[in-house]
């Protein structure tokens, strides 16, 4: 209680310091959905009727209830789904801070904005719909939005009540489902976000009082680890390598390693050279020890440069920060996907974990990973099984060719490959109405390597005892890169040789030389590529302004007594 006496104005406050110890709600084990509320105390059976804002009782709130509720017995999962559509379909606005109130549920379910005081009346309103017990929890929390540049704030969650493990918390708002991170600090609880944790009351004679915005100052002194999700995400990709301008399928095994259920929202990282089609994140909700796949489609941009292969990272991460990664090439001479082949490859991954036997087929396919020009192998396939079912009638498809087989152990069957020069993910599936499975090999056909020298540039006219450069490029116009490549040049009185190694589809050279390595008036130089048992030559033309005869001269000398040396060296070696 606060005191004044003949004041005008008065701002007061108080400061405490918290500490915020964060053990998540541990669930290990299914909850049965629905289950009998008679069971619970007249305390929680509270948390179950509408309210004001809460009006579960509205008939398009109850409808989208059923709906979420069809099918689901697992309360946790149901809670999850519930939040998941609430996240997914109302998003955060600060413009319904402007209205007088607080909005009803019903008005955020129409209207699909609202802020977390509304987003949360929903989700509480769906469960409560569905005979789930939730609570409002009013507070403080932290957040790194730029909407909110001082970080800290009130804000509102929820609590939902499961019966073998008591209030479990969850923020649809900021994606914490099952657990709230240590910046939620928990000021009051109710049945109705319109319940504030702060109230003030005033006596006085012949005053007025005009209440102010209450302001929130607060910054953190000590911050602890976070916790390891352990939640094991593997990101793969459908095609290790696409043309340009191509779609790409990326797929992510996720998997629970935890005895206890969890959920996590799994977002793909922005990439300059390619746009997400569908979806930005994924949240997944696991049971202990569950599996699931995901995906994310992706294009390439229009406009990347046909003379590159980009290689192109796959960066998946989660709420945690917790990142995996892989990642694609892409060039102009690779297999380029659309719509219709995504749909198609998420059929028969989808096939693969929806048909009862798809364990139990083993997919091996096999073929060299390098196909020279003239070369036309075949893929080999074995398919095998453990015998306790006979496949009759099943596929073997190589792209759209199929071949079909009958097997209870083990089959094999082979397909030709006759294919263009470039990188080629081979997909190939094995189809029956009991199992699938697919694999993908990647192998590359070469043409012949083919140089070509380009850009060369020199001085037309050098003087006497003059250092000048000779610049020129290689450029490959092959796909295969050259082996064992090295460059001649070759100057009336001597000869330069570099060796290239790792040669990239590009590259400038400079050559320095002195002009007493060429003989006085006029020149012919030799620039001579040498790679794979081939030879490519130009000529420069190069005019010296020398001593003349006089230097001829001498330079026969110079000759003639490198000459003898040589023949005595090799006498006496």
């Amino acid at each position: 209680m606060y005191n004044w006496r003949d004041v005008d104005k008065v701002t007061y406050g108080y400061t405490s310091e918290i500490e915020r110890k964060i053990k998540p709600v541990i669930i290990t084990s299914k909850e049965l959905y629905p289950f009998d509320i008679t069971l619970v105390t007249s305390e929680v059976r509270k948390y179950l009727q509408p309210t004001i804002h809460v009006d579960s009782n509205h008939p398009k709130i109850q409808e989208l209830a059923r709906n979420l509720a069809k099918d689901e017995e697992d309360l946790w999962k149901l809670v999850v789904k519930t939040a998941l559509w609430v996240r997914k379909n109302v998003p955060y606005d600060l413009n319904t801070l402007t209205a007088e109130a607080t909005q009803k549920a019903s008005w955020v379910l129409e209207n699909k904005k609202g802020v977390c005081d509304e987003i949360t009346a929903l989700f509480m309103a769906l469960l409560r719909a569905n005979n789930i017990p939730v609570k409002f929890v009013y507070g403080v929390s932290y957040t790194n939005n730029p909407l909110v540049p001082q970080n800290w704030g009130p804000h509102g969650w929820a609590e939902v009540y499961f019966p073998n493990h008591g209030w479990v918390p969850f923020d649809p708002t900021f994606d914490q489902y099952g657990w709230i991170d240590a910046g939620h600090v928990k000021l009051q609880e109710s049945d109705d976000p319109e319940v504030k944790s702060i109230q003030v009351t005033w006596r006085g004679k012949d005053y007025q009082v005009n209440l102010g915005n209450i302001n929130y100052k607060a910054h953190i002194k000590q911050s602890g680890n976070v916790y390891n999700s352990n939640v094991e995400i593997k990101p793969t990709v459908y095609l290790t390598q696409t043309g340009l301008d191509s779609m790409n399928l990326i797929i992510v095994n996720v998997k629970n390693k935890n005895n206890y259920y969890v959920a996590t929202n799994l977002m793909l990282g922005r990439v300059n050279e390619f746009e997400i089609i569908e979806p930005r994140e994924n949240f997944v909700a696991l049971s202990p020890g569950e599996e699931t796949q995901i995906y994310y489609t992706i294009k390439l941009k229009p406009g990347l440069d046909p003379k590159y292969t980009y290689q192109l990272p796959i960066i998946i991460y989660n709420e945690k920060n917790e990142t995996v990664q892989t990642s694609f090439t892409a060039n102009k001479q690779s297999t380029k996907l659309d719509y219709s082949d995504i749909n198609k490859a998420k059929a028969i991954l989808n096939e693969e974990s929806i048909k009862p036997l798809s364990e139990t087929i083993k997919l091996n396919c096999d073929a060299p990973k390098i196909i020279r020009k003239y070369e036309n192998p075949t893929l080999t396939c074995n398919v095998s099984s453990d015998g306790t079912y006979y496949f009759e009638n099943a596929n073997v498809c190589l792209f759209q060719t199929c071949k079909e087989i009958s097997f209870s152990t083990n089959e094999q069957t082979t397909f030709p490959l006759i294919l263009k020069t470039g990188k080629h993910d081979l997909r190939i599936t094995f189809r029956h109405e009991k199992a699938s499975k697919s694999q993908t090999i990647t192998v590359e056909k070469m043409d012949i390597p083919e140089l070509i020298l380009e850009n060369i540039k020199n001085p037309k006219k050098v003087k006497a005892n003059e250092l000048f450069n000779l610049n020129f490029e290689i450029t490959q116009k092959s796909y295969a890169p050259p082996k064992n490549l090295s460059v001649q040049i070759i100057l009336p009185k001597k000869t330069q040789v570099m060796t290239i190694e790792n040669f990239n589809q590009k590259i400038p050279l400079k050559a320095e030389i002195n002009s007493d390595e060429l003989r006085s008036g006029t020149n012919k130089l030799y620039l001579i590529l040498e790679y794979d048992e081939t030879s490519k030559k130009e000529t420069i033309i190069i005019e010296k302004e020398g001593y003349g005869a006089l230097e001829e001269i001498f330079y026969g000398i110079g000759n003639f007594f490198t000459s003898i040396i040589n023949a005595f060296t090799e006498v006496f070696s």
